[in-house]
């Protein structure tokens, strides 16, 4: 394990690091093969994966930040209240979870997949970015504006103007709103759970006992 003072970095191009510890001002850079596993990144520290380069499990804490670049890839990333994970263009993410007052982010081009978004905790879907299989827990909220497949609704997905959701499953406190410009292909609705279409698109939806829809202005067939 490592730390890095304030102001100073750790640039890994080849090998691995265990347990760094990132602290204000602080940033850790991971190129080429590099790997960094368990990093924990305090207030003001931040790690930066670059073409190639790989992290797994790292811990976002409050004030934190982590970037996944084009050609970079995080596995199991932890993000904790006030943290701030933003996947650019050609960056990807798979598992991890994202807890309340964490943020987390996937630009144009960007992908992630099997994402859990806990209570009080906010995932943003840019437009051209890609997701699938998250999972958006009670009273956690993704705003959509890119595409989704596959997810497990119990809190609310907000699909906004150029947003797609295809085969999302929405469960008991479960919402899926459709704004204008929005569409939601092939979503099922089973019970407690509800669908609300206002001035997007909503299509081939299954509405299983107990399941609501409701059409305020858009269309549904």
């Amino acid at each position: 394990s490592a730390q890095t003072p304030p102001r100073c970095s750790q640039n890994v191009s080849s090998g691995t690091t265990y347990s760094t510890q990132i602290f204000s001002g602080g940033k850790q850079n991971i190129y080429s093969t590099g790997l960094a596993k368990n990093t924990v990144i305090h207030a003001s520290g931040s790690q930066i994966v670059y073409s190639v380069g790989k992290i797994s499990g790292t811990t976002i804490s409050s004030g934190g930040t982590l970037q996944i670049s084009n050609g970079g890839s995080a596995l199991a990333t932890v993000v904790q209240s006030g943290g701030n994970f933003s996947i650019l263009t050609g960056g990807y993410a798979s598992g991890g979870t994202v807890s309340a007052g964490g943020n987390y982010t996937v630009s144009s081009g960007g992908t992630a997949s099997s994402i859990t978004v806990l209570a009080g905790a906010t995932q943003n879907i840019a437009n051209g970015a890609i997701v699938n299989g998250v999972v958006i827990g009670k009273n956690a909220i993704q705003y959509l504006s890119g595409s989704s497949y596959n997810d497990n609704i119990t809190g609310s997905q907000v699909i906004l103007i150029s947003g797609k959701s295809y085969s999302a499953k929405i469960s008991s406190g479960g919402v899926q709103v459709i704004s204008s410009g929005g569409s939601a292909i092939s979503a099922t609705v089973s019970s407690g759970g509800a669908q609300k279409v206002y001035g997007g698109r909503a299509l081939n939806t299954r509405i299983l006992a107990n399941g609501v829809q409701n059409v305020l202005s858009g269309t549904a067939y």
